[in-house]
């Protein structure tokens, strides 16, 4: 089953997704706990990564490649030769229009179902490794990153680092709150962004 927890999600039918360096597990209230490994058409052992679909259906991010499951079996694998930035993937998230967007060790890439788009360092982002992504009320999607935060608004990118107020370059959670305001976790504390500038916040 595995016992290092990678990635955690919960469906719109509240089923429990994990995954582990041993493959990925479902828990399903009625039917309990089932494992999906190599042998159900996972690329690899380890799951780095979850996303879920408009659609409710699951993805998974591997260190080869990408998998969409469907009713818990895998459909399709998607690799750096359909157009994903590199093969190992570290975040997911997929927009209200069912854009797939994910983060890897080599850029961020941007998947509409039919046609890929990657950006890198190249592009705006801060780092080329994005660990984990959000998407906030304006459609604006956050990248988090060892050197910090990059954020596209659709044609161009901004960056926050420390000396924009963040605790740390470290960036290890980004969470948008209804209000419109972006939480962010690093690796010196937690603070958030108003709009306007980043408040630290000092934890009890």
């Amino acid at each position: 089953m595995g016992s290092r927890i990678n990635d955690l999600l919960l469906d719109e039918e509240d089923n429990l997704w994990v995954a582990t360096e041993l493959g990925l597990n479902v828990y399903r209230d009625k039917t309990g706990f089932s494992h999906l490994d190599r042998n159900a058409g996972l690329p690899a052992r380890e799951v780095l990564s979850l996303g879920v679909d408009t659609d409710n259906s699951i993805w998974a991010g591997t260190k080869s490649g990408v998998v969409h499951i469907r009713d818990g079996a895998v459909v399709d694998l998607f690799t750096r030769k359909d157009g994903l930035a590199d093969n190992s993937v570290l975040a997911i998230t997929v927009d209200a229009l069912g854009t797939k967007w994910f983060g890897t060790r080599k850029g961020l890439s941007r998947f509409t179902g039919t046609s890929w788009e990657n950006f890198s360092e190249e592009d705006g982002l801060i780092d080329d490794e994005v660990r984990t992504i959000a998407i906030d009320s304006d459609w604006n999607v956050w990248c988090g990153t060892s050197k910090g935060i990059s954020v596209y608004d659709g044609v161009k990118w901004k960056n926050h680092t420390k000396s924009d107020g963040l605790p740390s370059n470290a960036v290890i959670l980004i969470a948008p709150d209804p209000d419109g305001e972006i939480w962010v976790a690093t690796r010196s504390g937690v603070a958030r962004y108003s709009g306007q500038k980043w408040i630290k916040e000092e934890l009890p």
